[in-house]
């Protein structure tokens, strides 16, 4: 059996996404979620993009703050909050694209270095020779 070096990066870039994938998943059920709100504590840093602001959020009836830098569009609203579980006071704001989309652009690194390894070591048509051979 012969694979070749396109198989051959098809297969780096599986498992890359699946170890993605397996890391995002155990962190993301290992989290405890509740609500919170990020105060702006000067007013005059709503006019900017992003600015220094403090989470405020409760677990059992316990506030935590954690300060943070974040756009000012969330300042004042309702968000969600995970934390992992048992330690309330590592509190972050919870997306989608936050906590699954942008940490998978990371992966172009990798991807890159892995595409440049395969398609540089292995010529046009070459690749990886299998061979079973039955014991008898």
């Amino acid at each position: 059996m012969r694979i070749n070096r396109f198989f051959l990066f098809l297969i780096g870039f599986a498992v890359m996404l699946a170890v993605y994938f397996a890391q995002r998943a155990y962190i993301y059920q290992h989290s405890a979620f509740t609500h919170g709100m990020l105060v702006c504590d000067d007013p005059l840093d709503l006019k900017f993009y992003e600015a220094d602001m403090t989470l405020h959020y409760y677990v059992d009836g316990r506030e935590y703050t954690v300060e943070v830098r974040d756009d000012t569009r969330l300042a004042f609203k309702e968000l969600q909050i995970r934390y992992p579980q048992g330690k309330p006071d590592k509190g972050r704001i919870y997306s989608t694209s936050r906590f699954w989309v942008l940490p998978a652009l990371w992966l172009l690194i990798p991807l890159m270095l892995w595409g440049a390894f395969i398609f540089t070591y292995f010529r046009e048509n070459s690749g990886i020779q299998i061979t079973y051979e039955k014991k008898e």
